[in-house]
């Protein structure tokens, strides 16, 4: 797997596996409402099935453990860098515009030329008529999408999942997200094991067996 691939893997499964309430929290410290880019639906956050799979012991033939509830959405940002459909749309239609005033000035044109070359008298050198300046061609970079999957029923879970899935991939936006959502939350992950594995620790029981005719 590329690595660019590894690492949205990776902040993808942090979203996830994240308690909703804490990545509210941490996004909220990150980027104030009022400062975030918006985004539209491209797919509005909507609950299905998914079939659960497993392998005996890890190695065996995989087998199907069941089924299990999960969440999906997909947002497009809206912000600089990411045209909506929309705005893709409006720019296309500029561009055509623009496309066919070229060809109306050069069809003009060129009947002016061939008039003046008609009825031009002896020894009278035509011009040409300037051309309009050329208008540049609207830009239009490429959008950026965002996916959140999260296990359960949880519609504004999928929908932050996906937003910060997007903004991991804005440049702008990468480092601010890294730095204030998915290292507190792969942290805060690392020490709920850490506190699970403790208390499974703690009630561990240790079985001797011993063999037949073995006295102590």
């Amino acid at each position: 797997m590329a690595e660019p691939e590894l690492e949205r893997k990776i902040w993808m499964g942090v979203l996830a596996k994240a308690p909703l309430e804490l990545l509210e929290h941490q996004l909220e410290q990150a980027i104030a409402v009022e400062s975030r880019p918006t985004y539209t639906f491209l797919r509005s956050p909507e609950t299905g099935l998914t079939m659960v799979r497993g392998r005996a012991g890890g190695t065996g033939q995989p087998f199907n453990l069941g089924e299990m509830t999960i969440t999906r959405c997909v947002i497009q940002l809206k912000a600089e860098g990411a045209l909506k459909a929309e705005g893709e749309l409006k720019a296309e239609g500029r561009r055509q515009k623009a496309e066919g005033a070229l060809k109306a000035e050069g069809r003009r044109q060129k009947a002016e030329d061939t008039l003046l070359q008609t009825f031009k008298p002896p020894n009278l050198q035509t011009s040409k008529l300037p051309h309009s300046p050329t208008p540049p061609l609207p830009h239009s970079p490429t959008p950026i999408t965002g996916f959140g999957y999260v296990a359960g029923r949880s519609h504004r879970h999928a929908e932050l999942a996906a937003f910060c899935d997007a903004l991991m991939q804005h440049p702008d936006w990468r480092v601010i997200v890294q730095a204030q959502v998915i290292e507190p939350l792969q942290a805060a992950a690392a020490e709920q094991r850490s506190t699970e594995a403790a208390e499974v620790e703690s009630t561990r029981v240790n079985f001797f067996t011993m063999l037949r005719g073995e006295s102590g």
